[in-house]
């Protein structure tokens, strides 16, 4: 058995060639362009920080997060406590032009 390789050939025109030129020459400066550049180092990615914040902190942000939840727990703490006194008293009111199904939540006088 005798085995014929085959020519194929394909036709580009002028068009298409100058996008895949243009295309293979901008890949080559980003390649050129990640190559070059250096990582950051952590001195410089806190110089990058925005408004004061460093860029990597996160013992900063679980901190203020730690203390947004305290303030939250003692709010809940105050609330519970009012309304565990009588101080406060929950009243529902139902509408009596609402439809049936629909639950309207939070609508004032």
């Amino acid at each position: 058995m005798e085995r014929r390789q085959r020519d194929i050939r394909v036709h580009v025109d002028g068009y298409t060639r100058l996008c895949l030129t243009m295309i293979a020459m901008l890949m080559t400066l980003i390649v050129i362009g990640l190559w070059s550049d250096t990582m950051p180092t952590p001195e410089q990615a806190r110089a990058q920080g925005i408004r004061g914040k460093t860029f990597i902190d996160s013992s900063a942000q679980r901190v203020a997060a730690i203390k947004e939840q305290k303030i939250t727990n003692e709010k809940l703490t105050e609330l519970i406590g009012l309304l565990r006194s009588g101080a406060v008293k929950v009243q529902i009111v139902e509408d009596k032009n609402a439809k049936k199904g629909v639950r309207v939540v939070g609508k004032g006088k």
